[in-house]
């Protein structure tokens, strides 16, 4: 009897997890970066500054004597995607002088290190800008 109520119970755990993830989330990397907006980029340029500025420069364009490189042109060598970086980030990367933030530190400090990231070499021609030229040239004329 015990026996039969331990594997049903097994069971229904097993099922639990296929069906609903079993109350597991997934792990922060994984997900997409919720921490996009304008105050999340000024608070990880914050961050930033902080936790990497000292081998990465303070303006993110790296640092010949630590060996870290540029951050600037959206290019990373050990990541290929948001979640890529928030690996780095989290953990470093062994073998290297990339050391990992703090153990201590929230996946949202860590979100929001990679908006600053992201925000260095977002290409100005990729963003339509609303309103009319013609109109604003008008009004700024007065013609």
């Amino acid at each position: 009897m015990r026996r039969a109520l331990a594997v049903g119970l097994v069971q229904a755990v097993w099922v639990a997890g296929l069906v609903g993830g079993g109350g597991f989330a997934a792990p922060a990397a994984a997900q997409e970066n919720p921490f996009t907006t304008s105050v999340d980029v000024r608070m990880g340029e914050r961050l930033f500054r902080a936790q990497c500025g000292r081998c990465h420069g303070r303006d993110a364009t790296g640092n010949d004597e630590t060996g870290a490189p540029d951050l600037t042109a959206g290019t990373f060598a050990n990541a290929s995607s948001d979640a890529g970086l928030f690996d780095v980030i989290r953990d470093g990367i062994d073998g290297t002088a990339m050391i990992g933030i703090s153990p201590r530190a929230s996946d949202q400090t860590v979100w929001q290190i990679i908006s600053y990231v992201n925000s260095l070499n977002l290409d100005p021609e990729d963003y339509e800008l609303p309103g009319d030229v013609r109109a604003g040239r008008e009004i700024y004329t007065g013609k």
